[in-house]
């Protein structure tokens, strides 16, 4: 920010256990230290208020996951902080993502203003039994200038988080506040856990908005989608039993604790389902949708769909892996515009999907000007 550097991260636990979990935690806090001075480069002494600050979130018995930076208007300034927290309170869990701001990249001087801008208790209540933020998220700017913060729930840390019963969920958020003028908490999501688009524009089994109408086609989908806060995907009540090439898909246990990848207005992120008993391995898939309503497109996002046969006229949005935890996604933008999506898993094998992305991320010529040389 300005001309200064700094390093940001979040408070964990105290103890963990790799037989059980982890087991004891504490206030939770973001510390900001400015990396840049010193002598030489060397930082050899650290005074709090002067070259580091805590930003105290207000919960005990709290861990903090990684957090991200966004230069939102690409100034070469840091305009928002984005972090989520995980804390216990009566013996319940819930999860907080906060946003922290510099006021569009102009306060050089932590402490900054932090805010929350998802409260997943307040959001999904019980359609999200985890409620725990574990990995970093993804940003992404639509064509309407709205900031959107992706992002899943789930843990998986230790024995104890080897049952199938804190499924999770994936949440994609409109920020308002990244400039630092307001605080908002968002609650007003679409929920598109049962979503269904087909190649003739109809759409079904979304749950919109109070602010929206309306959502039976793909036209009125988007529509609700710039009305609404975002959307959210629950895993507990996806309405996908098996993918597009007969494979069943189990969603009992299913949590998502790695990174999105977000190209070309599609948005790609693999979950996990932790084997129980006898299975160590445990299981995963794969989901692409589209970013603004975390649906299918109105074309198959799935090459493999796409040349199929004869494809089923329902455009698919989630695949499954196999056996494995997958790792964060990334992507390869390939000669004919499609994206190669690679999942590692942790059995060893690395899976490619390839996409074709709702927008053309192939750089072309826009426009040209005639101008007279001096």
């Amino acid at each position: 920010v300005g001309d200064k550097w700094f390093a940001v991260f979040g408070s964990g636990p105290t103890n963990y256990e790799p037989d059980s979990d982890l087991t004891s935690y504490q206030n939770g806090n973001i510390f900001v230290l400015q990396i840049s001075g010193g002598s030489n480069g060397a930082i050899n002494s650290w005074t709090e208020n002067l070259n580091y600050w805590k930003i105290p979130t207000g919960n005990a018995l709290s861990f903090m996951a990684s957090p991200i930076t966004v230069d939102v208007d690409m100034d070469f300034n840091a305009d928002v902080i984005y972090i989520g927290e995980n804390y216990q309170q009566g013996g319940i869990w819930n999860g907080l993502l906060h946003r922290i701001t510099t006021l569009n990249g102009t306060d050089s001087t932590p402490p900054w203003s932090i805010s929350t801008l998802a409260n997943i208790n307040d959001i999904a209540g019980s359609k999200d039994n985890t409620k725990k933020i574990t990995a970093s998220p993804s940003t992404a700017l639509d064509d309407q200038m709205n900031l959107w913060t992706y992002f899943g729930t789930g843990q998986f840390l230790g024995l104890d988080d080897r049952n199938e019963s804190d499924t999770g969920a994936f949440y994609a958020i409109k920020d308002k506040c990244w400039r630092g003028t307001c605080s908002d908490s968002y609650t007003g999501l679409m929920d598109v856990s049962a979503a269904s688009v087909k190649t003739d524009d109809s759409v079904s089994g979304v749950n919109a908005c109070a602010a929206a109408s309306g959502t039976s086609v793909w036209s009125d989908l988007v529509k609700a989608a710039n009305t609404c806060d975002g959307w959210a995907m629950y895993f507990k009540n996806l309405g996908e039993s098996t993918d597009f090439l007969g494979e069943t898909l189990k969603h009992s246990g299913e949590r998502v604790f790695t990174k999105p990848l977000i190209t070309g207005g599609l948005v790609a992120f693999g979950s996990f389902i932790p084997g129980i008993g006898c299975d160590y391995l445990g299981e995963s898939n794969a989901y692409a949708v589209y970013y603004k309503t975390g649906t299918a497109y109105t074309h198959y996002l799935f090459e493999e769909q796409s040349q199929m046969t004869s494809p089923s006229d329902e455009v698919a949005r989630t695949i499954r892996l196999g056996e494995g935890m997958p790792s964060s996604p990334s992507g390869q933008r390939e000669k004919d515009g499609t994206v190669k999506v690679y999942f590692q898993q942790s059995t060893g094998r690395i899976i490619t999907a390839e996409h074709a992305t709702p927008i053309n991320i192939k750089s072309s010529l826009k426009g040209w000007k005639n101008e007279q040389l001096p």
